[in-house]
């Protein structure tokens, strides 16, 4: 759902902070609202229309829910970083004759590489941390994310807490990784 986000993601935030069109600034308050309200509130109409999708407890199900909760996120904070890039490098680029392709892809992406970074990483824990939404999309113990899989080692009388945390330890493993990297 991150590669998918960030799919999406730049070239919106791109339009958004590059481009004038009509309801430009409409778009950008439709993405920011979209943000301010809570996924809790979101998970039971989300539900009932993966039943009907039968999207419900697969996993196509829940990397398109976490797609559309980091979507806005990852549009607003690339919009940010866009904006925070000199309008003119792309313009003397576009002088020169080079496509907006061209000019996304080899001059305003390098620089805003250190942002696109954080916000690769932001997504990915939104998105590794993420528990609400996978406990009630995917319910059949073979298809848990970690984060449910960690939650089901609790019992009503019982908690192993050696296993718990052997698994969690193995858990944080893979963002720690790609942190370090």
């Amino acid at each position: 759902s991150t590669v998918l986000a960030l799919a999406a993601g730049i070239p919106g935030a791109y339009g958004l902070s590059r481009f004038r069109y009509r309801g430009k600034s409409a778009l950008a308050v439709v993405v920011l609202t979209t943000q301010m309200m809570p996924p809790l509130v979101l998970i039971i109409p989300i539900y009932t229309i993966y039943i009907g999708l039968h999207l419900n407890d697969t996993l196509l199900g829940l990397i398109i829910g976490n797609f559309a909760f980091s979507l806005p996120v990852v549009i607003w904070m690339m919009k940010s970083i866009f904006d925070s890039i000199p309008v003119e490098i792309e313009e003397a680029a576009r002088v020169d004759g080079a496509s907006w392709s061209f000019i996304m892809t080899r001059i305003t992406l390098p620089i805003a590489l250190p942002g696109l970074v954080a916000v690769s990483i932001y997504t990915f824990i939104n998105g590794w941390d993420e528990f609400m939404f996978a406990r009630t999309v995917v319910t059949a113990a073979d298809k848990w994310v970690g984060t449910v899989g960690l939650a089901s080692f609790i019992g009503i009388y019982v908690t192993p807490w050696d296993e718990i945390l052997a698994a969690a330890t193995i858990f944080t493993l893979p963002p720690v990784l790609l942190f370090l990297l």
